[in-house]
């Protein structure tokens, strides 16, 4: 067991939320299945899916523009073929089979009753057996474009932060104009995510924000456990709002820890990973070095 994940888990018990991503998905996969399900070649299945051709994406552009270069490629062929590239993303990130850790992991989460927030927005975290359904907030309007009140539980939520949610950062599959892929698609999180932000800071009661009721709430007011997430430059919503959060602790004075981010052996080699180390450090998360499965492991076991 990594004592590092035990000594966080016994100091911050009763407060902490967790955050992940496609990490789950490849644990313990051969490398065919690891590969597969990289985010670099689920884009390129999308490519061949609509221009049956090869690509290779180059270095020097971002996947999130990536995606933004399919759409304007797709935009030759009319609206109705742009309305259909997230239904077949999500076609092709459905495959994603929930395996045995997916599921011992949601069970032992729940068993603890604490947040979960993903950025994947695939089914695989969805298991079946497992007691849980898609819920939402009354308090905040719904909208299938962002349903940041919308979470799966296996009851009615009052306060985000202190039961077990799956929340899905990136849009719900099930509502298909929610996914969140291209750098399009953050700006617009941006901007919506801004308001909610600005207004937090003007308020003595959160009890009293708009988005109590969100994901974002999690995010601002718990220390994040981030585990399976690259959180690379890419990551252009997530960083920004792990800026708004270091800047809204120290505004407020508050005492509480931003956060964790688990390091695995094989990201320890990539030269962009110096500013990757500034950039968490200088917002307030710590860097915990691990083995490739150990999170995944200590999970298990938990």
């Amino acid at each position: 067991m990594n004592n590092n994940f035990k000594k966080i888990f016994e100091e911050n018990s009763n407060n902490i939320a967790f955050i992940i991503g496609n990490g789950i998905n490849r644990f313990n996969a051969d490398k065919k299945n690891n590969d597969e399900f990289s985010w670099k070649n689920i884009l390129k299945k999308l490519w061949v899916e609509f221009f049956i051709e090869e690509i290779t994406i180059p270095n020097g552009i971002m996947l999130t523009e990536f995606f933004d270069v399919l759409k304007l490629r797709l935009n030759e062929n009319g609206k109705e073929v742009i309305k259909g590239l997230k239904k077949k993303l999500i076609n092709i990130t459905n495959k994603i089979e929930s395996k045995c850790h997916h599921i011992i992991i949601i069970e032992k989460l729940q068993k603890i009753n604490k947040p979960l927030l993903t950025t994947n927005f695939d089914n695989a975290l969805l298991v079946n057996g497992l007691t849980y359904r898609i819920l939402k907030s009354n308090q905040f309007k719904f909208n299938d474009f962002y349903p940041w009140s919308s979470y799966y539980s296996n009851k009615e939520l009052n306060d985000p932060c202190s039961q077990f949610g799956l929340w899905f950062i990136n849009g719900i599959s099930k509502y298909p104009r929610s996914i969140r892929i291209g750098l399009t698609d953050y700006m617009g999180s941006v901007q919506k995510a801004r308001r909610l932000v600005q207004n937090l800071n003007k308020l003595d009661k959160r009890e009293n924000w708009e988005g109590y009721n969100t994901w974002l709430n999690i995010f601002f007011h718990k220390p994040l456990f981030i585990f399976g997430l690259r959180l690379e430059e890419n990551e252009t919503f997530l960083r920004w709002l792990l800026i708004e959060k270091a800047k809204y602790q120290n505004t407020h004075s508050l005492n509480t820890k931003n956060g964790w981010y688990i390091e695995s052996d094989s990201e320890k080699s990539f030269p962009e990973n110096k500013g990757k180390h500034f950039f968490l450090k200088n917002v307030g998360i710590e860097i915990i070095e691990s083995n490739n499965n150990d999170i995944y492991e200590f999970l298990i076991n938990l």
